[in-house]
């Protein structure tokens, strides 16, 4: 419990990063079939498909990703682009 304490501020900023990353993540997979269904008029089959496209895009590129932060570095960096990212496909579905 002490060295909790000695973490730094990336550390803590890498964390609540993570936190909010994967928050708004999950609450949209849980929710997305019904979205897509209601809001784009897809069928359940159709958005269930769209719903799997993460996992599959996932697989491929998480370790390439995983190497890239690794061989930078910049961790806190990378991660915020993401949620930069993530906030900007939000929007772009609200839209």
């Amino acid at each position: 419990l002490g060295a909790v304490r000695s973490f730094g501020l990336s550390i803590w900023l890498l964390n609540l990063l993570c936190f909010s990353f994967y928050a708004a993540v999950f609450v949209f997979l849980q929710n997305g079939t019904q979205f897509l269904q209601q809001v784009y008029s897809l069928g359940e089959e159709e958005a269930a498909f769209v719903m799997s496209l993460p996992y599959t895009v996932s697989s491929i590129f998480c370790p390439i990703c995983g190497y890239l932060v690794d061989n930078t570095g910049r961790a806190l960096t990378w991660m915020l682009g993401a949620s930069l990212l993530l906030a900007a496909t939000h929007l772009s579905l609200a839209l």
